[in-house]
């Protein structure tokens, strides 16, 4: 039995009613006797409004009276009324429900039973009732499921210590603990356009856990070289939504004869909530000098800029196209999302969007290109047989041409397929409209593919991999690194 909960992480909570009835009656008595509640007489207001919450949870309207010097005011509250108020609440709880239930990749359907905790409103348990199709656990008395939770808790770590076991207590289960937000870096989007937040480690990502990403970083011939890294804590690519935990100076970058050095930059996330960051130049392996400064004072509205002043590097706009006809069921689809996995973690997101493809009987585009690697790397999650039929009739370059004939900067379709193609005259003519408005086709294939017919489709010889399932990962990290460490340009390969 798995057990999950919406956390007060997002700041929403039973408080958030109360101040609506607050609200209500404040400005009705406002209305009526033309005085503000204030002082001793709103703190009362406060709790009177949390008991006329709980009373509408048992009854249909309420009268509530509200003194205030020789003021006396009557106003009576429906339930109706009192649901309409908080609507929004209600559509951003159910909001946060979804979003954790995506996040441990459940629905539903494999939801064995809800407990209400700290509420017992209709509305609540209406919305439970419709999405799950059971009515919430009544019979678990919510007040004792806290207790037991943070017993369970404390029994825990006190075993932990020194490994003395002090007491016991049934029903206990592992406990993992996991990050509770995502944290990232502050990059540049697809055209150089403005400033985003570029995730780096996932939310809900068990601690102890470590990411590293490359970073190619141009190189000034006068020595002057620094990578600086403000590291952001949040869930969207809006750097002014983000909080800010530090600047982070990388300095002593080794002189190399390429223009563009290859940084590969790790955040760790220990189990005391600490993170430390460290970066290596990936051709000499050496580990750069770390300054941590503090934050600017124009942070985050600098943010807010378009960073035009900058030096552009020329964004890579790429989309990962999936042949997920039957034949790729079980380990071949296991190893193709392993791969695209190992080919974003060696991707430089703050240079490179990538989407998500897959196709068999029709072409499906679930990840649109972006640079956020939660949304990519749900879409790599997401992707299983049968959701686009299961035979070999769609081909998608007509997709990836129609979605980058338009897109600025550098541009690839990155195909893998499994077998030979339905119509495969059809496909090269789409490819060849693809290598003639400068979007460059990598195609992969292995098991039953046409190895002629990957070079057909394929904008160069040397961008055409025939590999075998157990160095498909192996193939994904090898293209991903020459894209990052070639600036997009690959023009001369040599696979192994």
């Amino acid at each position: 039995m798995r057990v999950i909960g919406t956390a007060g992480d997002h700041q929403l909570g039973g408080k958030d009613w109360d101040d609506r009835i607050l609200l209500y009656l404040a400005t009705e008595f406002e209305e009526e006797f033309g005085e503000e509640l204030v002082g001793e007489e709103f703190n009362e207001l406060m709790v009177l409004a949390e008991k006329t919450k709980i009373s509408l949870s048992a009854k249909q309207s309420i009268t509530v009276t509200v003194r205030n010097n020789q003021h006396r005011g009557k106003y009576e509250i429906t339930r109706t009324q009192f649901e309409e108020q908080t609507k929004d609440l209600m559509e951003r709880t159910q909001m946060l429900v979804n979003q954790v239930l995506e996040d441990t990749q459940l629905t539903w359907a494999e939801i064995e039973g809800v407990v209400l905790v700290g509420t017992r409103m209709p509305m609540v348990l209406e919305y439970v009732e419709r999405m799950s199709g059971k009515p919430a656990m009544t019979g678990v008395n919510p007040d004792e499921a806290v207790a037991l939770g943070a017993a369970i808790q404390a029994a825990m770590d006190t075993e932990s210590q020194k490994g003395q076991q002090m007491m016991f207590l049934g029903g206990r289960k592992r406990n993992i603990d996991a990050i509770s937000r995502s944290l990232g870096m502050i990059a540049q989007n697809e055209d150089g356009s403005k400033y985003i937040n570029s995730i780096i480690i996932q939310k809900n990502e068990p601690i102890p856990c470590q990411q590293t990403r490359p970073y190619r970083l141009p190189i000034r011939r006068s020595g002057d070289n620094k990578l600086e890294v403000f590291m952001t804590q949040g869930e969207t690519t809006d750097p002014m939504s983000c909080a800010y935990l530090g600047k982070y100076v990388f300095t002593d970058i080794p002189q190399i004869q390429a223009r563009a050095a290859i940084v590969d930059l790790t955040y760790s996330y220990n189990l005391n909530g600490v993170v430390e960051v460290a970066a290596v130049e990936r051709s000499t392996q050496q580990p750069l000098t770390l300054t941590i400064e503090p934050l600017p004072h124009d942070i985050p509205h600098r943010f807010a800029l378009s960073p035009a002043n900058e030096t552009a590097r020329e964004h890579l706009n790429l989309y990962m196209a999936f042949d997920l006809s039957g034949s790729m069921e079980g380990k071949p689809l296991s190893q193709a999302k392993r791969a695209a996995n190992s080919f974003v973690s060696e991707c430089d997101l703050t240079a490179t969007s990538i989407g998500i493809m897959e196709f068999s009987e029709k072409t499906l585009t679930t990840v649109r290109t972006c640079q956020n690697a939660k949304k990519i790397a749900r879409g790599i999650r997401k992707l299983s047989i049968g959701r686009t039929g299961y035979g070999t009739t769609a081909n998608p370059l007509n997709e990836i041409f129609r979605h980058l004939k338009n897109v600025q900067g550098l541009r690839y379709g990155l195909v893998l397929t499994d077998g030979e193609w339905f119509n495969q005259r059809a496909a090269i003519k789409s490819a060849k409209r693809c290598h003639e408005a400068g979007i460059e086709i990598i195609a992969i294939g292995f098991g039953q593919a046409d190895e002629k017919f990957l070079r057909q489709i394929s904008s160069r010889d040397e961008l055409s991999f025939f590999t075998s399932l157990n160095d498909l990962v192996q193939t994904f990290s090898y293209i991903a690194q020459e894209l990052t460490e070639s600036g997009g340009h690959m023009n001369h390969l040599a696979l192994f």
